[in-house]
């Protein structure tokens, strides 16, 4: 219990900075952001870029990148283990509601970058790569649209460690996901 007190004595410190940092119309909006999705995203709330105007620490933006990447993949996820009985009538709203929107944002902040934290390579970029593979697979016409994903996918294919391991036997492109852990993958 006394764990979990810390915790929180430090999220509220670091959502007090957070707060103190941004504009009223961002605090307004992150505040009403944090109510409304308290009880889905507890954790990754503060992650939701609104702060891009900001001048932000290398470390914060590849934390509040991570976030944006985790929220993408908790969409996948949820896409992938709708009920079979449910799955034809809400996959295509469910995607286009809660998967594409993220990633549409995500292809905006990567428009004028290299990478996805700015000129350097990081672990962010390895898990994008992943979500966009995944997104290329799961829906191609739905990646034709997001520049700053397909731009980010195509420097990323061309480091010469990855296309060597990519023409390598090594390499397996499918499944994503273990056999029968998700509908699709």
């Amino acid at each position: 219990m006394r764990k979990r007190g810390i915790t929180n004595l430090k999220n509220g410190l670091l959502i007090s900075h957070l707060l103190h940092s941004i504009s009223m119309f961002q605090r307004t909006y992150l505040i009403l952001r944090m109510e409304m999705n308290w009880f889905l995203k507890a954790k990754h709330f503060m992650y939701i870029w609104l702060i891009e105007p900001i001048n932000l620490s290398y470390w914060a933006k590849t934390q509040r990148n991570r976030g944006v990447l985790q929220d993408l993949f908790k969409s996948l996820i949820a896409l992938f283990t709708i009920p079979e009985d449910q799955f034809e009538a809400k996959k295509e709203n469910f995607f286009n509601q809660e998967v594409l929107w993220i990633a549409e944002k995500l292809s905006k902040v990567l428009e004028n970058r290299q990478w996805a934290v700015g000129d350097n390579l990081t672990y962010i970029d390895f898990q994008l790569f992943e979500a966009e593979e995944i997104l290329r697979n799961y829906n191609p016409e739905a990646f034709t649209t997001p520049v700053g994903l397909k731009k980010h996918n195509e420097n990323f294919v061309n480091l010469p460690a990855i296309k060597k391991y990519q023409s390598s036997d090594k390499m397996i492109a499918r499944p994503f996901y273990p056999p029968g852990m998700y509908r699709w993958g």
